[in-house]
């Protein structure tokens, strides 16, 4: 039996990311990362994933920290749609911190491309803490 390997590779990250929130418009324009597309997407795996919803729900953990785990997921996921199907079965690739930071700088502004979530996570949060407030009178 083989030992699985994790690795990262910051060419498969960017491929997998651009193709997936990357739109390129007519010929010669400048490709463009579709945010709201990004935060939405953000925002659906914090709502139905088991991990990342309980991440949102513990206050002790700042949103920025909450929303960039939900996009690391989301970015291993899209590396594992572009892996081809005859690769190594035994090595699986995931998106390193450095190669996210790279691709948001690349296209976007840096972590302020992911404040829509952010805000989202401090608004859920807020939401959550005055609902148990109203259940306790």
């Amino acid at each position: 039996m083989y030992e699985t390997k994790y690795r990262t590779r910051k060419v498969l990250t960017l491929y997998a990311l651009e193709k997936r929130f990357v739109t390129t418009g007519p010929r010669g324009q400048k490709p463009t990362l579709d945010i709201d597309y990004l935060n939405r997407t953000i925002q659906l795996m914090l709502s139905n994933d088991e991990i990342c919803c309980k991440a949102m729900l513990n206050r002790k953990r700042k949103a920025r920290a909450v929303v960039w785990e939900a996009f690391t997921a989301i970015a291993d996921d899209a590396i594992k749609d572009v892996m081809p199907r005859h690769a190594d079965p035994d090595t699986v690739y995931y998106a390193s911190s450095s190669h996210l930071k790279e691709f948001l700088n690349l296209y976007g502004n840096g972590y302020d491309t992911l404040k829509e979530s952010v805000k989202y996570v401090e608004q859920k949060r807020k939401w959550l803490r005055e609902e148990k407030e109203n259940a306790e009178i």
